[in-house]
């Protein structure tokens, strides 16, 4: 959550002529990931929540390309959301891995 309001508050850097291309794209990525983080976490199983943390971890990747863009383009200045978004990225590997495990003994 706290890395989803800090794009959302860094996306005012960027100029104004990107509102409709990058930094739409850049909101709409982060705040799928707290999205499908929050919608699997109450579908119920470990099999959908595992799903869902699978798209979150995608859309966290999409995230990253497009701040890279950002940051190359723009001159953004993104090291300290990089640094967060490898610390989600890696939380949401471990979490996919235990409620893998989860599945796999349950079976």
């Amino acid at each position: 959550m706290a890395l989803c309001t800090q794009i959302i508050l860094r996306m005012n850097e960027l100029p104004k002529s990107e509102t409709y291309e990058l930094i739409s794209q850049l909101k709409r990525a982060a705040i799928s990931i707290v999205s499908n983080i929050a919608e699997g976490s109450g579908r119920g199983s470990d099999k959908d929540f595992c799903r869902f943390l699978h798209i979150s971890l995608g859309s966290s990747y999409e995230v990253e390309s497009q701040l890279i863009i950002a940051n190359n383009i723009y001159g953004l200045e993104i090291d300290d959301l990089m640094g967060e978004l490898v610390s989600v990225q890696k939380q949401l590997q471990s979490f996919i891995k235990v409620l893998n495990q989860r599945i796999h003994e349950a079976a």
